[in-house]
């Protein structure tokens, strides 16, 4: 009878936890960091007087450029070292012929685009050609052992409006080398056109799609991606209201391809624009949200090809310091991705957000602002009942302390 009551005991624990665990109400966020690399080549949309306000940022850090050796900043140089001595008696050389090589594309001085270009080069020996290598700046990217000597370059925003040097350097088996080297010059893409406020304009407001709920999967980043994608689609095709199934994109898609970890592992923000760019989304009504089917790709595999329809070509970051950028980017009808430190609190009278709350961060989308409020609009991922039915205001400064250094926003 003992024995019994223990094991009734010990189901009503089981249940217990799991019922909790799904409670209604409970809100998973599920920001992750973004990648410093693969943020190092996003765009950066940046304003006038923000680059005005950056300038003097770093001439006040910089402190007058004198690090007090007296020669105005930087280490004195140092001596040159002593040459190496020859070897008194070097070995035979039964090959002293270099080879001969040359870069055959690109040319001395082309313009180039950014993306993937291809470096080719013929190289020659009166043996044997042992290996060419490829290099940029002196840094080498490749090296083959048998031709073709094609190279395959990729050429990210970091290199815009540079001279950059490439190289070839050809080796024989003797170890006889021969290099050829040319400059080209690296094309800065137009900027995206940037549609400010008119001017006078202190609030703003884009139509958005309802408040949707993440539930306990930490998919905050994919549901802002999902919004962020919807209200572009909306505005591009002079929609009058939001559907399922002609301008709501899926959640699920965007969070099966980029989550990390679990399903409470939460995304990074720049990984769901990897998506939105690469593989695109598909419609909710295709592949609804939900938060107890999983979140492996395979649920969302069947649906690339609807997805491709809808890529993006490119997206673009956004000093989180400033507004002017932001509010530019609202009036131009593109919502912004940003994420913050802790989860928001708004007041119940205001729906400001005075204060945030918890380790977990967590990741929503700017749809407006109102200088009046000192504050931007905020739609989030907890649902219509949530504040201000699911959204609420950021104030402008509150913002910039509890954020990090980027925000994202759609070229679209």
């Amino acid at each position: 009878m003992k024995k019994i009551l223990l094991i009734l005991i010990s189901a009503i624990l089981l249940v217990s936890c799991k019922t909790s665990e799904k409670s209604p109400g409970v809100h998973n966020s599920g920001v992750r960091p973004d990648d410093p690399e693969r943020v190092a080549k996003i765009p950066l949309l940046i304003s006038e007087s923000e680059k005005r306000n950056s300038i003097a940022r770093m001439n006040a850090h910089k402190g007058g450029g004198n690090n007090g050796n007296g020669n105005g900043g930087g280490k004195p140089p140092k001596p040159p070292g002593k040459p190496p001595k020859p070897p008194t008696n070097p070995p035979p050389t039964p090959d002293t012929t270099r080879p001969i090589v040359v870069i055959t594309s690109p040319a001395e001085g082309d313009e180039l685009n950014l993306g993937q270009v291809q470096v080719k080069a013929d190289a020659s020996d009166n043996i044997g050609v042992a290996s060419v290598a490829f290099s940029v700046n002196g840094n080498i990217r490749e090296t083959l052992t048998s031709s073709p000597y094609n190279f395959s370059w990729t050429i990210d925003s970091s290199q815009a409006g540079t001279s950059p040097t490439i190289s070839v350097t050809a080796l024989d088996a003797a170890g006889n080398s021969d290099s050829y080297t040319i400059v080209v010059q690296i094309a800065t893409p137009p900027p995206p056109v940037v549609i400010g406020p008119p001017p006078g304009t202190s609030s703003l407001l884009l139509a958005v799609p309802p408040a949707e709920n993440q539930g306990y999967e930490g998919a905050c980043v994919a549901f802002g991606g999902f919004a962020m994608r919807s209200i572009e689609q909306y505005y591009r095709t002079n929609a009058t209201s939001y559907s399922y199934s002609t301008n709501e994109f899926s959640p699920e898609f965007l969070y099966d391809y980029s989550r990390t970890l679990d399903c409470g592992g939460g995304t990074a923000m720049s990984l769901v624009c990897d998506v939105l760019v690469n593989k695109g989304a598909c419609l909710w009504s295709s592949l609804p949200w939900s938060d107890l089917n999983g979140c492996d790709s395979s649920i969302a595999a069947p649906f690339l090809g609807e997805a491709a329809v809808y890529k993006i070509p490119s997206y673009s970051k956004i000093l989180s310091s400033d507004s002017a950028m932001i509010k530019a980017m609202l009036a131009a009808h593109h919502p912004v991705l940003f994420s913050i430190a802790g989860q928001p609190v708004p007041d119940p009278t205001t729906f400001i957000v005075i204060s945030v709350t918890g380790a977990a961060g967590h990741s929503m989308i700017f749809t407006g602002f109102d200088d009046s409020k000192n504050a931007y609009r905020v739609l989030n991922s907890w649902g219509p009942d949530w504040a201000d039915h699911g959204a609420c205001w950021l104030d402008y400064n509150f913002f910039l302390t509890v954020t990090g250094y980027y925000c994202y926003v759609l070229n679209y």
